[in-house]
């Protein structure tokens, strides 16, 4: 078990929570105990839990669901956890011009 949380585990922790991956999950791919995590987490004011978050559908063409999918195996996730991981990154870092290629 790995017994020191670096800085960018930490930072990256509300994205894998918001993405939808389990706290049981971010523990083992940092190598500490849930309960590890979670008082790690608390004592930084980390939230573990999924706020405000909405479920929502969206239809893909073959074509685009095929991309997704082959993008989201080499990153070792579903295609809606890397799909809502694209999203929350566009809307955090507003590049729907940039991303839809409109000025």
């Amino acid at each position: 078990m790995n017994k020191r949380m670096t800085e960018a585990m930490y930072a990256s922790i509300p994205e894998l929570v918001e993405a939808g991956i389990t706290t049981a999950e971010i523990a083992r791919r940092f190598g500490v105990t849930e309960k590890s995590l979670r008082v790690l987490c608390s004592h930084r004011r980390i939230s573990l839990r999924i706020g405000g978050t909405r479920h929502t559908t969206v239809r893909l063409s073959d074509h685009a669901l095929s991309g997704l999918s082959t993008a989201a195996r080499t990153r070792g996730v579903n295609e809606a956890q890397l799909a809502s991981r694209l999203l929350i990154a566009i809307a955090a870092d507003n590049l729907y011009n940039a991303v839809l290629d409109e000025r």
